[in-house]
């Protein structure tokens, strides 16, 4: 689960701390596209992988469909 979230002052990434499988984890996440009320996208990266995640909205009959794709890179 996520441990925390917080905001370099240094470059003014977003920083992610997390845990999953008895493991931690630190990210180092950029914004790559932010096209309210469309879609938002981001990139995260860190010593193990790195990680572009995309959520997009659209019209649907009963409201709206949320799509989310992510790729995993090694790192």
């Amino acid at each position: 689960g996520v441990l925390g979230v917080h905001r370099s002052r240094a470059s003014g990434a977003l920083v992610m701390r997390y845990q999953a499988l008895g493991t931690r984890y630190t990210l180092r996440a950029r914004v790559t596209a932010h096209e309210p009320p469309t879609r938002f996208a981001y990139r995260a990266a860190g010593a193990r992988f790195a990680l572009d995640a995309a959520f997009t909205v659209e019209p649907a009959p009963d409201g709206a469909r949320v799509g989310y794709r992510v790729t995993l890179t090694a790192g």
